[in-house]
């Protein structure tokens, strides 16, 4: 009860009280929602007496009206696939075969709503389950405090996310085969069944309820021609169980709001267009519209990065706002041209982040999160919207998000400043300040370490978001900022690194210069150039510091790619090889580096053993120490 009334106070202290009181109003209200729900057997136990005299009429008209309302955009943007792969992939999720974050593929013989399947196959005698009779409010998420994982709720999550259903939707519009709705109509129905309405895992967190409403509407409207009128009025129906849902459980806990709000007001956008011939809707709709322009503004830098810290949640933030612009498009809404500019530069900072026919280089948490199917194109938008880097320098810098990047033909680098301003989520930061990735040709040789898993281990969550594992220089045993059991929160200081990003010649310098370290009195700087003409860089590490002695040891970390082998030449030379064959050299004539085992998780919930090139020294204050890397 204590415990309970000190949230509540640092809640109205942190958002004031008319909002905290308006949250507590909220979950009140559907917590009553919930009874009245099961007392009046569903529908109607929800409607406004507006919406009942609406419905008087009976369900089949609603039901013309809703096909009425079109959503074609969305299948333009997400199933633009070939045919083929999406028919097999169709045919696999027919038969209940599914890779859900690091699970093995599996046929199942019952869909496993509320199970960590992948904690099923690597620990079969682990609690898995959750408890579908359970209030959603009244769950308890739990984390585990060593490495062995416990059951991660984003494991049913993801599955009952439906990012699969527009598949078998698409497949048989192209195919004109009834098996593809029957499961369609299968999945639907027993998810329904299993889930009801408020209670079990998937009702417990607002963003995957909005997925799943988008993942369901854009398959609706692939198939609702050749869905039952029944099976159509229990689907309606969960769709506004979903609405309702939303309207009280936005995810505000705190004036920083982030990519989970975002996602609760695009899938009501959606939600309140799909019912829009009800009373009101309107109404919401423009208040919705509103919402997320106030978040734009808010949760995105002028420079068109996330507040987040992260590529792959900015990428998640950039599909968001995609998919609402393509909907107010549809509507022929007035987008401003201030909007369609920061939507573009949000695209251009993905492409920035991109290797020449690479992947999104991974910098803070990384949760494999899209929004449908594969996500968002931003390499074929860049191209529509003219935003490629072609013609552009080969260099950039931003500010906020703090990261400076180069990119060639051949080359991509990324340099991690630090850059925190007050409000702005800390949860998806990494301890990465000074670190570096470094794709050569597409291929990636030094690359961040990934995420793994959030709350099924605190101890490889830390582990991941650690300083030694991240490709940068730093205080032995000693991190950037504390890492505790606190897996969404770091307390980053206020400010900036000190940076500069320019070009002389064929020579593009970058540097940056943090104080994380000033408890012990020091300052790390590294500098990096990279000759275009020889393909080189030289990267110089120094730490500054009024006091002439340090005890503590420097250290010193590259962490490779899987497929990345490294071969050490000579004493002071190694060679990076991908099949085989030499990449880049790495020479330094200050430090004596050794390879030693490390962990890459490429996607949430997968990791695989890699390499690091690791090397120490004693702190001497004002010496550079240089390291080149060659391309071969």
């Amino acid at each position: 009860m204590i415990a309970k009334l000190a949230h509540r106070v640092r809640k109205v202290r942190i958002i004031g009280l008319h909002k905290a009181l308006r949250a507590w109003h909220n979950k009140t209200k559907i917590k009553k929602t919930a009874i009245v729900w099961q007392q009046n057997n569903g529908w109607m136990g929800v409607m406004t007496p507006e919406v009942v005299r609406w419905l008087d009429a009976d369900f089949q008209q609603l039901f013309l009206l809703i096909k009425r309302r079109s959503f074609a955009f969305m299948h333009t943007l997400y199933l633009n696939e070939p045919s083929a792969t999406i028919i097999t992939d169709a045919n696999q999720y027919m038969h209940c075969t599914f890779d859900i974050l690091g699970s093995e593929l599996c046929a199942y013989k019952t869909m496993p709503w509320a199970v960590d399947i992948r904690l099923l196959q690597q620990n079969p005698t682990a609690d898995n389950q959750f408890d579908t009779n359970t209030y959603f409010a009244h769950m308890a998420l739990q984390q585990s405090a060593t490495d062995a994982l416990e059951k991660d709720i984003k494991v049913p999550w993801e599955l009952s996310r439906f990012t699969y259903l527009p598949i078998l939707a698409k497949a048989y519009v192209l195919t004109g085969d009834r098996l593809y709705v029957d499961t369609i109509i299968a999945h639907a129905s027993d998810w329904i069944k299993q889930n009801p309405f408020l209670y079990g895992p998937n009702w417990v967190n607002a963003m995957e309820v909005a997925i799943r409403a988008m993942n369901w509407i854009a398959a609706f409207d692939l198939a609702k021609n050749a869905l039952t009128l029944s099976f159509s009025q229990q689907f309606i129906t969960a769709l506004y169980q979903h609405m309702v849902y939303l309207e009280h459980n936005w995810e505000y806990y705190d004036s920083r709001t982030n990519n989970h709000y975002l996602a609760n007001l695009v899938g009501y956008l959606y939600l309140v267009h799909f019912f829009a011939d009800m009373p009101g809707m309107q109404k919401k709709f423009h208040w919705c519209v509103a919402e997320l322009l106030h978040e734009l503004d808010k949760q995105v830098f002028d420079e068109g990065t996330s507040y987040e810290g992260s590529t792959n949640y900015h990428r998640l933030v950039t599909e968001l706002y995609y998919l609402v612009y393509v909907l107010l498009q549809d509507k022929h809404l007035i987008v401003s041209q201030e909007v369609v500019l920061k939507l573009q530069r949000m695209i251009s900072f993905l492409v920035w982040c991109t290797p020449h026919n690479g992947s999104l280089v991974a910098i803070g948490d990384h949760d494999s999160g899209v929004i449908m199917r594969t996500g968002l194109a931003y390499q074929k938008l860049a191209t529509i919207w003219s935003h490629a880097d072609g013609g552009q320098p080969p260099y950039a810098t931003f500010d906020t998000f703090g990261l400076s990047v180069i990119k060639s033909d051949s080359w991509h680098v990324t340099l991690r400043h630090h850059a925190y301003q007050p409000l702005q989520p800390s949860g998806h930061f990494h301890n990465d300040v000074g670190s570096i990735t470094l794709s050569v040709h597409g291929i990636p040789l030094f690359v961040d370490p990934g995420s793994f898993v959030y709350t099924a281990s605190a101890v490889w969550r830390n582990y991941f978001r650690s300083t030694s594992v991240h490709n940068t220089f730093f205080i032995q045993d000693s991190q950037q900022v504390l890492l505790d059991e606190r897996l969404f929160e770091l307390d980053l200081p206020t400010g900036a690194s000190e940076k500069r990003t320019y070009k002389q010649g064929d020579i593009i310098y970058m540097s940056t210069r943090h104080g994380l370290y000033k408890k012990h009195g020091l300052f790390a700087q590294r500098d990096l150039a990279y000759d275009m003409s020889t393909q080189v860089l030289m990267m110089s590490d120094t730490w500054l510091s009024d006091i002439k002695q340090h005890s503590q040891t420097s250290a010193w970390n590259f962490t490779l790619a899987p497929d990345i082998v490294p071969i050490q030449e000579c004493k002071d030379r190694w060679l990076l090889l991908h099949n085989g064959k030499p990449v880049v050299s790495i020479q330094s004539h200050d430090l004596l580096f050794v390879v030693q085992p490390a962990w890459i998780s490429p996607r949430y919930g997968v990791k695989v053993k890699s390499h690091a090139l690791y090397a120490h020294s004693s702190i001497a204050i004002d010496k550079s120490f240089v390291i080149t890397i060659r391309g071969l």
